[in-house]
């Protein structure tokens, strides 16, 4: 018996069997480990994939990964590759990221803009000055002399020639009416021409590989990487490694190609495939994802009698693996193992002839056809067309010697039997039998066998399964079945789930932050198979809003239901965005959002501006005086497409948006302006001097950027603060969570009652707590001890700060705590590995 050929073997998937005069043999492919229990008298049970990075020297700030083209070196998070510098492969030096434009650590003119890059930064003078640096090549943007640009004139949009062509200018609606502007995509140079921002003509504005093309779009830029070489990179940053094209069927053993000997290799981008040769049948074990690993000869034993054992009053048909038999019509099988083996033994029924003169002839039992009164298997008839009817056997049934008439070929007629399944004639019916490949699931598999016949498919092959990332999936007969790997926690009951479906880490998930989802203001707290989360005292669990576990969402009470507010909404229409995602989630957050305040013309009036290369007003801020109305008109707001330019929309907004004839309230009248700006895309105008003076006419700005489109530092240039900025990977992470963090940025701490006047000194710092971290400023004619910026107030111990700091400042965090990353591209202050938060003291012990 050759197991090898039958697939009753125990080998591995990615094991090679090999038949042997006392049985079998295993031996995992070349790339695979022999894990199995007893390797000595065993092997090839159990092959795992080798560890291709074992021998792999990435920089110490990298890790290295295993890709579908072998290993490459990644920087850590927080991390920039600049390996292709100095002529290296990826991940070899890397250098931690420092945003010199954000620390002010740079030497861009004043009038310029520092661009934060990958290696360094760069300057740019911006629009209105020219760039006299003695090295404008290597160092731009070092001194910017105003230049005086005249202001563009009026066109007639509907005249093309109404502006200069040789200056590349077009006719846009600017503040009101129509000027000549420059293009989308382009900047105004000193002498009045229009320039494009074209990112890939300064390797240090882009990141693209070096065996990669830099294409350069309206937004932004792409990478591709060039013919011959394949691109390994994450899936949202394409170009950025590129890995040569190897062939690895020119070179099987270097690159462990697992083809069988009876197969071709056929190089791809990817990787490589297999095919067996003509001749040969695959019955690989996972045929669809990895072909042409498991080859046997192709033999059709039915052209060869010697080959086969069918009857000889049976049909041979040829199988993928084998052959199966078939009675012929008018024969009955009366093979030993018909299940397994039908077609072996045919007979024909000896039946009597009815030309002779037997005695059965005339024991043929007249009947009436009108009401005929015929044994079992007969019919009455006039089989000699004589008008003389008899109780003769039906089609397809022959009369045996004992008298009785009983079914031969009953596979002829009508039978049952699953349309994936043979049919194969006995005596007085038939059987029906799954034909390979197909598991025989019928309600009666041993009475009545082959009526309901199901692929047999290999659901953790396909990949087709729904087990944990953290569980190994097995084949079975009617399934597959999860199993948790070693390390984890089988937590599925508790979610209503099958075994393995959920498998969550056995250490102590609150030892390390990164695999809790607890809130920064709440407690992790250790169970036997996952954690819970608590939110200290003094902040308020509002994980429910967004349907999540307890401890997820921790809100601090703050006064911005009480506190006068003209709230501004300042919202990206472009064409990147898509309506199905403007309505369904950015719409969704600003309603969710608008939920926080108590609206009325005498509380919070609240407003919607949306831009693109165009501004609409939606709604002012004295329109609507009462919640419903608002939530009624964000919902009427309609997509608007168009290109992205914020800050031509942020300049219009602080001079026509929170002017008085739009509803917006005196400054000074103790009302507080916030705007918050959603935007998806790179801006393609300045938007520093425009939020400067947003922030000049004290409106708190708030930036939120969505996908990987949106440049950190240009969030942090409209919003001034780090802490007023957050940046999510997709809109369907603009949630409760982050709509928490804003409202605690947002919206003041309940400060308790301020100092007389004169109890504390602002140009000294005198006369406020500094146990508490409090600062002395002066407001509304008094000094007063408050919070600092981006610190608020525990609402236990009153201490001011917590929340963020700065990573590169030690004494920013108070001792223990340490300063790590948080969500949405913040950091925090966490307690430190072996501590926990105390909730009455707000101390880490």
């Amino acid at each position: 018996i050759d197991e090898c050929v039958l697939g009753t073997h125990e080998c591995d998937e990615n094991a090679k069997c090999e038949d042997t005069l006392d049985g079998y043999n295993c031996q995992c492919k070349p790339g695979w480990t022999d894990n199995s229990p007893d390797r000595q008298r065993r092997p090839g049970r159990s092959c795992k994939k080798a560890n291709v990075c074992a021998n792999i020297q990435c920089a110490k700030e990298a890790e290295c990964r295993e890709t579908e083209l072998g290993p490459v070196c990644e920087c850590f998070s927080g991390y920039v590759d600049i390996s292709r510098q100095h002529g290296m492969a990826a991940g070899h030096v890397c250098r931690k990221v420092i945003n010199e434009c954000a620390t002010g650590k740079h030497d861009c003119s004043s009038s310029a803009s520092c661009i934060d890059t990958a290696d360094l930064f760069t300057c740019r003078c911006r629009d209105g000055f020219r760039d006299e640096s003695p090295d404008l090549i290597n160092r731009p943007g070092r001194v910017c002399v105003r230049a005086f640009i005249p202001e563009p004139p009026e066109c007639d949009v509907n005249d093309p020639m109404s502006c200069d062509a040789k200056k590349k200018e077009v006719c846009l609606f600017v503040n009101g009416t129509y000027k000549c502007q420059c293009a989308t995509g382009y900047d105004r140079l000193p002498d009045g021409r229009c320039l494009v921002i074209n990112e890939c003509d300064d390797q240090r504005l882009n990141d693209c590989a070096l065996n990669a093309d830099c294409i350069d779009q309206a937004d932004g830029y792409t990478c591709q990487c060039k013919s011959g070489f394949a691109d390994i990179s994450p899936p949202n940053t394409p170009g950025r490694i590129c890995r040569t094209r190897v062939n690895e069927c020119a070179e099987p053993q270097k690159y462990h190609v697992d083809c069988d000997p009876n197969a071709v290799c056929i190089d791809t981008d990817e990787e490589y495939t297999c095919s067996c040769r003509p001749g040969f049948a695959d019955i690989s074990s996972s045929f669809e994802r990895l072909p042409g690993r498991r080859c046997v000869e192709a033999v059709n034993e039915c052209l060869d009698s010697s080959l086969n054992d069918c009857s000889e009053n049976a049909i041979c048909e040829d199988a993928k693996e084998g052959y199966i038999c078939t009675c012929l019509q008018g024969f009955v099988d009366a093979s030993h193992n018909i299940t397994h083996y039908p077609g072996r033994v045919c007979h024909k029924p000896k039946q009597e002839s009815l030309n002779d003169n037997s005695a059965s002839k005339g024991s043929l039992i007249t009947c009436n056809p009108d009401k005929p009164k015929c044994g079992v298997n007969e019919v009455c008839t006039d089989r000699e067309a004589r008008g003389k009817f008899v109780c003769d056997c039906a089609e397809n049934a022959f009369r045996f010697t004992d008298d009785t008439c009983r079914f031969y070929a009953a596979c002829v007629g009508v039978n049952d039997c699953d349309k994936n399944a043979v049919c194969a004639n006995a005596f007085d019916s038939y059987i029906c039998q799954c034909r390979p490949g197909f598991i025989d699931i019928s309600p009666d598999p041993e009475g009545k066998p082959g009526r309901i016949c199901k692929e047999l498919i290999n659901e953790c092959a396909a990949g087709i399964h729904n087990c944990s990332s953290h569980a190994t999936c097995i084949d079975a007969t009617d399934g597959y079945i999860c199993i948790c790997d070693d390390g984890f926690v089988d937590t599925s009951s508790q979610f209503q789930l099958a075994p393995g479906r959920r498998c969550s880490n056995a250490s102590n998930e609150c030892a390390d932050r990164t695999l809790n989802t607890c809130d920064e203001n709440a407690d992790c707290i250790d169970t036997p198979d996952s954690y819970t989360c608590q939110c200290y005292a003094g902040f308020v669990d509002v994980s429910s809003n967004a349907n999540l576990q307890p401890g997820r969402v921790c809100t601090v009470q703050t006064s911005c239901p009480k506190q006068k507010t003209d709230l501004m909404f300042l919202i990206d229409g472009s064409g990147s965005i898509g309506s199905y995602v403007f309505k369904n989630e950015v719409l969704r957050f600003i309603k969710e959002f608008v939920e926080l305040f108590d609206i009325g013309l005498d509380n919070t009036r609240v407003g919607l501006i949306q831009y693109s290369d165009q501004i609409r007003h939606e709604f002012d801020l004295n329109q609507y005086s009462d919640k419903e109305s608002v939530i009624s008109a964000i919902s009427q707001v309609q997509y608007l497409t168009g290109l992205t330019r914020t800050g031509a929309a942020i300049h219009h907004m602080v001079m026509e948006g929170f002017s008085e004839r739009r509803g917006a309230r005196k400054q000074g009248d103790d009302v507080a302006r916030v705007s918050i700006v959603i935007t998806d895309g790179r801006s393609q105008d300045n938007v520093t001097e425009p939020a400067i003076n947003a922030r000049n006419s004290h409106i708190n700005m708030f930036s939120v950027g969505v996908t990987d489109h949106v440049l950190g530092s240009e969030l942090e240039a409209i919003a001034g603060s780090p802490s007023r900025w957050f940046h999510v990977a997709k809109f369907k992470d603009l949630d409760t969570r982050l709509r928490s963090l804003i409202q605690k940025a947002a919206c003041p701490s309940v400060e308790p009652k301020p100092r007389p006047p004169g109890g504390c000194n602002p140009s000294a710092q005198t006369g406020c707590d500094r146990a508490l971290n409090e600062v002395c400023i002066q407001t509304n004619g008094s000094a007063q001890c408050v919070c600092p910026e981006a610190f608020q107030r525990h609402p236990s111990t009153r201490r001011c700060g917590g929340n963020h700091c700065n990573p590169d400042l030690p004494t920013s965090c108070p001792h223990p705590e340490i300063c790590t990353v948080a969500q949405f591209s913040n950091y925090l202050c966490i307690c430190p590995k072996g501590y926990l938060r105390d909730q009455r003291t707000g101390i880490c012990r």
